[in-house]
């Protein structure tokens, strides 16, 4: 199984490069952030298929944002259709991922966190493990439980370490800088604007929940970011 899912990532990658041919800093930016979640998934120690498939959704998104950049229209009209319905459709998507509040505060979670980055702070243990094995890094006396940790920055410390924490750094920024670029002057693009929207929304909504890791709203993202950083002919 596993070289069939290495191999299905190389052929996406090729077809990504193949599609956007003239990398920029943002495409540099997006090929760490999946190679660093790729690194973290190979990594981990424990239930590797689990971790395996978690993966593949962070690098395929990744991946499709590359190709995105490329593809949709020139129009700054379209564009910033396509990042609005994203974002509308990425909201959506947290308020039916989101679960239930645990029966461990959120000091708690954090705690278990960084217990867990502590022993991994590399590679992490992987994609979707610290969801996996949580009692482990639980305070004694705790209930049983299985959950995400309590922010999306903690997230990424937990189950993709330093390299993953340092990649969404470098995505960040560089996308930040990209869209602030084009959203201001007189030939302002509209798209643009609402990409940058989407990417302080889902910012400054991962101090609060976790699971903007999950498929639907990370899907959300790379359909936004793609459609308002797309490359300019």
């Amino acid at each position: 199984m596993l070289p069939v899912l290495l191999a299905a990532l190389l052929v996406a990658g090729w077809f990504a490069w193949k599609r956007n041919a003239r990398f920029d800093l943002l495409d540099w930016a997006l090929v760490a952030y999946a190679t660093a979640w790729l690194l973290a998934g190979l990594a981990a120690p424990w239930d590797f298929p689990a971790a395996l498939r978690e993966t593949l959704g962070l690098v395929a998104g990744a991946l499709l944002c590359l190709c995105l950049r490329s593809a949709v229209p020139a129009q700054s009209r379209v564009r910033a259709g396509i990042a609005a319905a994203a974002v509308v459709a990425g909201v959506l998507a947290v308020v039916i991922a989101c679960p239930p509040s645990p029966p461990v505060p959120r000091t708690g979670l954090a705690a278990a966190s960084r217990l867990a980055f502590s022993q991994q702070k590399i590679f992490g243990w992987g994609p979707g493990q610290f969801r996996m094995w949580t009692p482990r890094w639980l305070a004694k006396g705790a209930p049983d439980i299985h959950a995400d940790p309590p922010n999306l920055y903690l997230h990424h410390l937990a189950d993709g370490g330093v390299v993953a924490a340092g990649a969404l750094a470098f995505l960040v920024l560089t996308a930040l800088a990209v869209l602030l670029s084009r959203a201001r002057g007189r030939r302002a693009d509209a798209a643009a604007r609402v990409g940058l929207g989407a990417l302080v929304l889902w910012l400054l909504g991962g101090l609060a929940a976790s699971p903007l890791l999950q498929p639907g709203p990370m899907l959300a993202l790379w359909i936004a970011l793609g459609s308002a950083a797309a490359k300019r002919p």
